[in-house]
């Protein structure tokens, strides 16, 4: 880092809704060259976020976000502090979409075990909050495929059985997410429920139900992927006999 890497130097720039100007201020702040600056590591969420509250935290990541500049994990732990602030935006609801979902998906990038159990809660309020909502707001719930994903890249088998779950939910799309991540994590006992998901109506999460079976060591043939499922199609039928043999 250099003299100009203090966080009173980046937030002058902060004070722009420019994207150009954010990334000018954050490569300043890391030291290094405007065009090369393509992303922050922990590192640099440590040392930029560190005592800063939590509305400062907000607006750091929303508009480095829409700079296009992405959060990857380094071989730095992200500090307790950050990440607590990480978890409180996922508690964020009405308004509060977009930093909720930066939030998730930079915890999957950054990895950190402690952040299951915050994610793992997104799922519980969804089932809450659908109740309370119109069908356009929820449809809109997009948190719930970015938690799923988060969690395929965390790789932590207590998300396994909320992921299950997950395959029932009525928007395709979060099936569609759950059922890649329940294959990213590479648990037996998801094979069932992704078996049982190769009937699902969307061809999408068929497709994506095959391929989690296959890197748990089930082949699907094609044909039952994209065939207009059938409750007595047969090649799922034998997937699920051999249920029984395992």
């Amino acid at each position: 880092m250099t003299e100009d890497s203090t966080p009173e130097n980046l937030r002058k720039f902060l004070e722009s809704d420019e994207p150009a100007l954010v990334r000018m201020g954050i490569s300043m702040a890391k030291g290094g060259r405007v065009d090369n600056t393509q992303f922050l590591t922990t590192k640099d969420l440590n040392h930029f976020l560190k005592n800063e509250n939590l509305e400062t935290v907000k607006t750091f990541l929303i508009l480095a976000d829409e700079a296009g500049i992405w959060i990857l994990a380094d071989e730095t732990s992200l500090g307790d502090e950050v990440m607590e602030m990480l978890c409180e935006f996922l508690k964020m609801k009405d308004g509060n979409e977009e930093i909720r979902n930066i939030a998730i998906d930079a915890l999957g990038k950054i990895g950190d075990k402690r952040a299951v159990e915050p994610l793992i809660k997104t799922f519980k309020d969804y089932f809450i909050h659908r109740t309370e909502m119109g069908d356009m707001q929820w449809k809109n719930a997009n948190w719930v495929s970015y938690a799923a994903e988060a969690l395929g890249k965390i790789g932590d088998k207590r998300a396994v059985a909320p992921l299950i779950k997950a395959l029932e939910y009525r928007i395709h799309h979060h099936r569609n997410i759950a059922a890649e991540a329940l294959g990213n994590l590479g648990d037996k006992h998801a094979v069932e429920p992704l078996i049982k998901a190769l009937k699902d109506e969307d061809e999408d999460v068929r497709e994506s139900a095959a391929y989690a079976l296959n890197q748990l060591g089930h082949e699907v043939k094609k044909e039952v992927i994209h065939d207009v499922p059938d409750p007595g199609d047969s090649g799922i039928d034998d997937l699920m006999s051999k249920l029984s043999e395992l």
